[in-house]
């Protein structure tokens, strides 16, 4: 968390997509934080995100892959997301 406080403004927005009641949008790194424990809570601690890919553009802007895993009332997520700086 010490190193995501140092590279996510504070301004930041993040989106959870879907219909679930964690889905949504988020607006400043105070907000995403809540979320992220939101993540491992939901789950019982079974969330990960794993990094597969980093890209960056020319003009800055930096793309992370990664994958989530985790298990909620006995439904299991596996998908693919990015997170885009």
């Amino acid at each position: 968390m010490d190193t995501l406080t140092q590279i996510i403004d504070e301004s930041c927005t993040w989106h959870t997509p879907g219909k679930s009641p964690i889905a949504g949008d988020y607006e400043g790194r105070e907000a995403t934080f809540g979320q992220f424990g939101r993540y491992g809570g939901e789950t019982n601690g079974t969330f990960r995100a794993d990094l597969l890919h980093v890209m960056a553009s020319e003009d800055g802007r930096v793309v992370g892959v990664h994958r989530d895993t985790g298990e909620r009332n006995g439904k299991r997520l596996d998908v693919l997301c990015c997170i885009v700086f």
